[in-house]
């Protein structure tokens, strides 16, 4: 019921009859028809249409006063346009007289009350409200408006005309003291809808914008101004307006963009230094830009710089200075590039606002004890062992482009001990020394979650204790269970949520108490006690304090609904009686109404938090056989409309002094109300589950998704939630793991990521990144590598390529062509092999391992590129130094075995060329080198064999010609030459023979 304390101010209905038209008809006090709120001898005021009067303050929101009115005098608590009372109404003001002014007297008809009406209806209408009438004889103004906030007839002022003039009409948009003195703008003009004074903004813009002489004849008016202004202005004059009168500034200070904003001279060529950019003014400063700190001024120029708590000042900021070069954002391993304040920092300090900071933001806050190091134990408890836990339960549901899909396989009936579980889990962490009080609180908050989700979802089967459990078989235990009638799983359900709401404000109610004090009434702490249902020691309280009635009456609370309305009506009889001012004391009236089942009368301005207040919803104001779902849902609606507390979560809500001081965190709901929702709806749509399972809905930490993600996945598990598109949180969890370097768990959590055609080979490319980006980390664990491998079934030629790659990027090319080998990747093993590898190899003799990783890839020459101007050369060069051992293998009938090795040899110069002009521009010069040693290696054996078979001279010239093709280094290519000219002497002898 709407609250009124002074006799002199009335409604009609009258408050009683307004409470008996709601018992006759509930949610009559919802849509009350034009709602009258007066004061005896000041007016009253009609609101139009229908009202919501529940619950409200009619004092606090309206005062009358002489000639006055005021509606919300608080504008941070002024509702929209529409709600409330802040909505179309009809005032009509008493004691409104036409004064003359010669005599002192009232004047009640004549041409001078008609002139003073007509010059009110015209005041009236140009501050927006609409003239309805004026009686002279009575002194009643009666006009209408849309909105409220003050509207009077001021008489302390006069004019120069006749007594109007002494009165004006004040509405919200004029509410500052000073604008009385200045006639008013259009209604359009930006002042007016700015709620600024015209005049002010003028001499505001005239101290930065000098004016010109055609600019100066343009704003003689002081309600003229220009369009330009910008926003800046507006803004530094709001603040002058908060701190006092507006202070000129001691220069005035031309800002356009031709003088002010230059371009950098850090973005010209061949510069390594430049100058921050300032106002006009006798010298700029010059400053230096170091990579890893930004660029400072000087601290002897502090007083020019430009502070994040002040829009004055002659620097500028650092982001706008830099441009499109600039932005604000995120680097690798968690490095923050900005131009603001050091992050964590609470309080409001000067910066340097020029100088770019490059800052390590901690991403596994979750990890670090209060003093910020990691602690292995913290690691343990919040990662290793409940991801161990959920991989207990977790199984290979489908195979995928090689991976093995998991999903965590769960029932209702193994809820109960998979949540117990958890809870375990959670209480040693929170027994870990180093633990803030507001990650104690996140804790805590964590186990009660995983309560309500056993409560609301898990099997209700009672009726079934351990030991029958144990003795029967499960055919029978299970055949006992579905006989059990399903109104009792309800109530056991009902009686398990109520249990854990008692629960979850225990330490509130027990805070409330110590907060009492010992002189405080027994009925007060009475009262605390049944905000978390404690009524047997309520019982107690009263029985201990004498009070035998109340312990009767208390022994009955949350009833039957007919004891309460007799509770209430007996409650009526005594306001309508008069009983209730003075013979009983409020806090035994509070007391009566919460028993009763008005929980917003007994609370009154008192505010407790959302879970007590459901509870006594469900205790003292709902019938006892309402339902779960019904509880609920009616809480939602109460939430909806403003009628109860909000569900905030419980680090904004018990949060601890430093967790206060800190910045506040948008506003969000608990995530415990989103669970309560899923159970009573049975389902959710897209936004609630976002909402849900969003880090600020269970944790001030917006980078921890650990208690979300499990929960998620438990949910989907008992199938109370589908398989909806969870990408976000599963990627903002594997985030987290990776900034713990916790790699192998990441890889898990990716392979429980749900399957979508959309999104085909998604898994595939998300733990590809993974192993690449973080390969340093994992390949140094042995523990992590096994068990990607091992147990979580990644290919080993995954993991072998990434190691390629890093090998790569580390300079070590063997290692590199190794994992290549073993990763299948034969083209890439080729080309590492041959730009390199193989030179290196070859010119410190190692023989072998050339021709075992060439041998390897020849099995597969067919998949590599360029194979025989490539790898292939080195099987064809270690062929060619066998075949000059073995004799025997180019034994032919068409040739003789010199002149087939001659062939050979040929062919594998000609390749050898090929080679070096394909592969110059990508190896080395090592490679070069090296592919002539082979050259002149097999030329020297050629030109040795034709000597040792005494070949003809015609065959030894032609060995001779080849030899010199090979492409050896010069002094050998001299003494081949000398060789060449001796054959060429001996053929030239046996010709003339």
């Amino acid at each position: 019921m709407p609250k009124l304390k002074h006799s002199d101010y009335y409604t009609e209905p009258r408050v009683q009859e307004l409470a008996a038209k709601e018992r006759a008809e509930p949610g009559y006090c919802r849509r009350v028809s034009d709602f009258i709120v007066g004061r005896k001898g000041y007016g009253h005021i009609k609101f139009l249409g229908e009202t919501d009067v529940r619950r409200l303050d009619i004092e606090g929101i309206i005062q009358f006063n002489k000639c006055e009115v005021l509606v919300y005098m608080d504008e941070s608590k002024k509702p929209p346009l529409g709600q409330g009372l802040n909505k179309p109404a009809e005032v009509t003001l008493l004691n409104v007289m036409c004064i003359d002014k010669s005599t002192g007297r009232s004047v009640t008809d004549g041409a001078q009350v008609e002139r003073f009406e007509k010059k009110l209806k015209k005041k009236t209408q140009a501050q927006g409200a609409e003239f309805v009438s004026f009686d002279a004889l009575k002194g009643e103004w009666t006009f209408r408006v849309k909105h409220f906030s003050r509207y009077a007839f001021d008489e302390s002022e006069d004019s120069e005309d006749d007594a109007l003039e002494s009165g004006k009409l004040v509405p919200a948009l004029m509410e500052d003291v000073r604008s009385r003195n200045h006639r008013t703008a259009l209604p359009h003009s930006l002042p007016a809808q700015l709620k600024l004074d015209p005049l002010k903004l003028h001499q505001l813009k005239a101290s930065f914008f000098p004016l010109d002489e055609n600019e100066s004849a343009e704003m003689t008016d002081v309600g003229t101004y220009k369009k330009s202004t910008p926003p800046s202005v507006i803004k530094q004059y709001k603040s002058s307006l908060e701190e006092g009168e507006l202070k000129r500034p001691s220069k005035q200070i031309k800002l356009s963009p031709h003088s002010l904003w230059q371009r950098s001279p850090m973005l010209l060529p061949q510069q390594s230094s430049f100058q921050a950019l300032t106002a006009p003014t006798p010298s700029l400063v010059k400053t230096s830009r170091k990579l890893t700190s930004g660029f400072r001024l000087q601290e002897s120029d502090s007083e020019k710089l430009l502070s994040t708590s002040n829009s004055g000042g002659g620097v500028v900021d650092a982001a706008l200075f830099m441009g499109t070069s600039f932005r604000a954002g995120w680097g690798p391993n968690g490095v923050l590039v900005h131009s603001g304040s050091s992050v964590g920092q609470s309080k409001a300090t000067t910066v340097v606002s020029s100088s770019i900071k490059l800052e390590t933001v901690s991403l596994d806050r979750t990890a670090r004890d209060d003093r910020g190091k990691v602690k292995d134990i913290l690691l343990d408890f919040q990662f290793n062992a409940p991801l161990a836990l959920h991989m207990s339960l977790s199984k290979v549901v489908s195979e995928s482009n090689g991976l093995k899909l998991r999903s965590l396989v769960c029932s209702k009936d193994q809820l109960e001990r998979l949540t117990n579980d958890y809870e375990d889990l959670i209480e040693k962490q929170h027994g870990t020394p180093g633990v803030s009080a507001a990650d104690q609180l996140v804790l805590k908050h964590q186990v009660l979650a995983w309560q309500l989700i056993c409560v609301l979802f898990s099997e209700k089967d009672a009726l079934v204790t351990e030991t029958e459990e144990a003795s029967e078989s499960m055919a029978e235990m299970k055949a006992r269970i579905a006989n059990i009638d399903p109104g009792t799983e309800t109530l056991v359900r009902k009686a398990a949520f109520s249990g854990w709401l008692q629960d979850s404000v225990f330490h509130l109610v027990q805070a409330d108490l110590d907060s009492t004090g010992k002189d405080a009434s027994h009925i007060r702490d009475i009262m605390v006690l049944l905000t978390g249902k404690q009524v047997e020691l309520g019982v107690r309280k009263a029985i201990l304090a004498g009070d035998v009635r109340l312990a009767c009456l208390l022994s009955q609370g949350g009833g039957l609904v007919a004891n309460r309305e007799d509770i209430l009506s007996q409650l009526e009889v005594w306001e309508s009686e008069g009983l209730c001012d003075g013979l009983i004391e409020n806090d035994r009236i509070s007391l009566f109404k919460l028993l009763g089942g008005d929980i917003h009368g007994s609370l009154g301005d008192q505010e407790i938090d959302w879970k007590r207040f459901m509870g006594m919803l469900m205790w003292y104001t709902l019938p006892p056989e309402a339902g779960l779902p019904d509880i609920i849902l009616e809480f939602q609606r109460l939430v909806e409309e403003g009628d109860a507390f909000k569900p905030v979560p419980m680090y904004i809500e018990e949060a601890p002094v430093e967790v206060k001081e800190a910045p506040a965190p948008p506003p969000a709901y608990d995530s415990a109300y989103y669970l309560m929702l899923l159970h009573a709806r049975g389902s959710l749509d897209e936004s609630d589950v976002n909402k849900m399972f969003s880090s600020s809905a269970s944790t001030f930490d917006r980078l921890d998704h650990r208690a979300a993600w499990h929960q998620k996945e438990v949910l989907q598990a008992i199938g109370v939630l589908n398989q909806s598109d969870s990408y976000a949180l599963d990627m903002s969890f594997i985030s987290q793991l990776l900034a713990a370097k916790l790699i192998h768990w990441a890889v898990y959590v990716v392979l429980h990521m749900p399957v979508c055609p959309e999104t085909t080979g998604l898994h595939e490319k998300v733990i590809k990144d993974i192993l690449s980006q973080y390969c340093e980390v994992w390949s140094n664990s042995e523990v992590q590598q096994k068990f990607i491998e091992d147990e979580l079934g990644i290919p080993p030629e995954w993991l072998h390529e990434t190691l390629a790659i890093y090998w790569l990027y580390r300079g070590d090319f063997e290692k590199s062509l190794v994992h290549y080998l073993k990763s299948f990747m034969w083209q890439e093993a080729h080309v590492v092999f041959m730009t390199k590898v193989s030179a290196s190899l070859l010119l410190n003799g190692k023989k072998e391992e050339i021709w075992s990783y060439a041998s390897q890839m020849d099995a597969h020459k067919m998949e590599i590129e360029n194979w025989d101007i490539g790898s292939g050369l080195y099987i064809d060069f270690f062929t060619l130094l066998g075949s000059f051992e073995n004799s025997e293998a180019y034994d032919t009938e068409l040739e003789s075995p010199v002149e087939a090795k001659m062939c050979a040899c040929k062919d594998f110069f000609e390749r050898l060329k090929e080679s070096q002009r394909l592969w110059e521009a990508k190896a080395s010069k090592l490679l070069r080198l090296a592919l002539t040693r082979m050259a002149d290696e097999v030329a020297a054996l050629l030109v040795s064999e034709s000597k040792v078979k005494r070949v003809d001279a015609s065959v030894e010239m032609e060995i001779q010609s080849v030899a010199m093709e090979a492409g050896s280094p010069e002094d050998v290519q001299l003494c081949r030459l000398q060789g060449a000219v001796s054959s060429f002497s001996n053929w030239i002898v046996q010709i003339a023979a």
